[in-house]
Formats: structure tokens, sequence, C-alpha cells
């Protein structure tokens, strides 16, 4: 089958291990291995810097649709066809060209991986997807103003369900976590939502073989992108609780965030909050770390740090919502708190008992082998692509 893969080229930009790279990367190989003939699209929607477009500019790709302020000398000379386009507020001009390419490569399936908003995605269906894979910082919140206007009121309730059923769908759309199966249905009323579980790059990370980051032991390790304020925010709570409850003597919380981290954070002495910045590899750190936190109160999906907790036996904090999202059981595999003040005693319970944090990392290790299983997610993605071949 002849399939022509639509992504965000933000997927690409990550590290060899990177979570997101790791599962397209994987999905897209398996697919040619049984016999699929691939094309790709990637476009740079958003304005990136220049330094970071040349990382995942391929030679191989058979189209790259650009913002002109990230062009890069070495993309314009690449042998394939470079597209100049301006993305005006809302608008979605590149709809003629790409409409162009795929009358020229004639696919029997369009694929598309977008981490974007809803409206790419219908533009995209429009002509022909068939399958949309979305990951969890995909997701865009839809909930109405807290005090709404008359007029507002009225958009919500009678225009957008209206557009929302007569604007194009998806014929699938593939999400990682239950949690999204709502979002997805009001997205996309008329598509099938399927569900594939998320995965990691099991060699990887049950590799055993990893070097000792430090001769001292983490207390809280935490990772992610603390720029981002949604993250931040659950950190800064975390952290005041932490400081009330427990005023003297108080556990650090060593954070690695590759993007920085956001000037609420930056005020806290390194004797509480220890910035490492960007690590290489954080299997290391994982490794030496009495527990993992993930302090987000605001999540969409399954938080990737849970699932590399639990591969490298480290015992897992989370908020009760984030540790739904990938099934897990308070006191059984990782435990929970609802509110900062509940997620500090938490904390605070695993880094007092040893006996607790073995059977938490014994559990949570059982977990992710039985329920995130990366060949299960590749057949059951596979086996959806093969299903829908040549209904575009």
């Amino acid at each position: 089958m002849k399939i022509l893969v639509i992504s965000d080229a933000r997927i690409w930009m990550g590290g060899d291990h990177d979570p997101f790279k790791f599962r397209y990367i994987t999905f897209v190989d398996t697919l040619q291995e049984r016999g699929h003939t691939l094309s790709h699209i990637k476009f740079n929607i958003d304005q990136l810097q220049t330094n970071k477009v040349e990382n995942y500019i391929d030679s191989s790709d058979d189209f790259f649709i650009s913002l002109p302020q990230v062009q890069t000398a070495r993309a314009k000379s690449m042998k394939r066809k470079l597209m100049e386009v301006t993305l005006p507020h809302r608008r979605l001009p590149y709809d003629e060209m790409l409409t162009q390419r795929i009358e020229y490569i004639k696919p029997d399936l369009l694929l598309s991986f977008m981490g974007t908003s809803p409206r790419l995605i219908r533009n995209i269906s429009r002509m022909g997807t068939a399958i949309h894979f979305a990951e969890e910082d995909f997701l865009k919140s839809y909930p109405p103003a807290a005090t709404p206007s008359l007029w507002q009121r009225m958009r919500v309730r009678i225009a957008r369900p209206l557009i929302r059923r007569l604007m194009p769908c998806p014929k699938e759309v593939v999400m990682i976590s239950e949690k999204e199966r709502n979002w997805a249905k009001y997205f996309f009323p008329r598509s099938r939502i399927e569900m594939i579980s998320l995965f990691i790059d099991e060699p990887f990370w049950f590799d055993k073989n990893v070097r000792v980051a430090t001769n001292e032991n983490i207390e809280i390790f935490v990772i992610g992108n603390f720029l981002d304020l949604r993250n931040a925010m659950g950190l800064k709570q975390f952290l005041e609780e932490l400081l009330i409850t427990r005023p003297t003597d108080t556990p650090t919380v060593t954070l690695a965030s590759r993007e920085g981290i956001h000037p609420i954070l930056e005020n806290f002495p390194k004797s509480r909050l220890d910035f490492i910045g960007n690590v290489s590899d954080p299997r290391e750190y994982y490794d030496v770390a009495k527990i993992c936190l993930v302090p987000a109160f605001n999540v969409s999906g399954v938080k990737n740090q849970i699932l590399q907790g639990w591969a490298r036996n480290c015992p897992v904090v989370a908020k009760s919502a984030t540790a739904e999202t990938a099934g897990g059981q308070n006191r059984v595999d990782l435990l929970v708190g609802n509110t900062p003040r509940e997620l500090v005693a938490s904390a605070l319970e695993a880094l007092a008992d040893t006996d607790l944090r073995r059977a938490l990392s014994r559990n949570g290790r059982q977990r992710l082998v039985k329920n995130f299983s990366a060949s299960g997610a590749v057949d059951r993605l596979c086996s959806l692509v093969e299903q829908n071949n040549g209904q575009s």
C-alpha cells in the first residue's frame, strides 16, 4: 500500500530516545518493514529557531512546508521541493499545495501524525485522511469562559456543535489515553475513536548497563519541560507546601529540564530546588533517586515520566488524575495526592519507608510490562492502517 505520512516537524526534533520521536519512528519503520511504500510531508508550523530546523530536515523527505522565517541555506540547497508558506492567524493557505502533492503521489491512504490543533486536522481530513494519530501534548482546552457573554454562550451551544458536524472529520482518530476519548468525540463526532497504549523504548529504558550519574543520592527527581507554565506551576505549589510542611531538614528536589525553567521557579534556593539543566541520559538520575515526582496538576494524557520511573524501578509519586492516565493504583505501583498538601505527604512517606519504595518499584515495573507493550501498540496501529487500504 502507498501511504503518505503528514507530520508536524517538531516530532522529529528530539534526541535518539525522545519518547515522542521514538514512537513515530517505530510506527513508520514497522509499516515499511511490512512492505508498504511511504512518502513524507513535514510541516513546520511554528516559528522555530533556525539552528533547530536543520536537525530534522531529511533529504529523503518528498516535501517540506516551512515558514520563510526559518529557512536555512541547507534546506534551500537540498534536491526536493521546498515550499514557502505564510500562515496568517487562523488561516491555512497551504491547502492547495498539499492537495496538488497528494494528487501527484496518489497515495492509497493518508496517515497524519500531527501535534497541533483540530482545525489543521480537519483541513487535512478534507483531502482524504483516513487515520489521524494524536499525542497527549496535542490536546487543546475547549470549555467556555467562566463568565461567558450571551454571544459566547450562543456560539458554544449552537454554532460550534453545528460547525463540528458539518466540517470534515478523519475516518479514524487514534488516541493514547482513555481520558482523551471524550475530547476526540467532541471535536470529531463522526470519527471512529481508537485507543492505542503509550509505549517507550524498552531496550533503552530496561538496559542495566548504565553508569552512575553522581556519587550522591538524589532524594526527589523531577524531569520534563518546566519552561511550560502548566508543569512549572505544579512544581511551585509542591515546593511551597513542602517548605510549610517540613521547614527544617527539607528534602531537595533535583530538576532536569532541557528547555530551561519558568521564572516562577527561579527564586527557590538551590538547597530546595537544584536545577541541573538538560541531562544526556536521564536513566542515570532515575537510578540514584529515591523517588520520581510527577507534579503536573493539569494533565491531558499519559505522562512519560511515570513510565520511565517504572522502567528504572524508581518509585513514582504523582497527582491522582495523572496516575489514572497510566492505570496506576495508589499504594500499589505509585503514591498519589489530589492536592499539593497530599502530594507532599505522599512524597515524604515514600522517602521515609524503604520497604514501601521497593514494593512500588516492583509493582510499577510489572504494570509497565503488562499494559504498555510496544509490540502490542505497533501491531494495533499497523492493523488499523491495513484495514483502511483503498478507503481514503
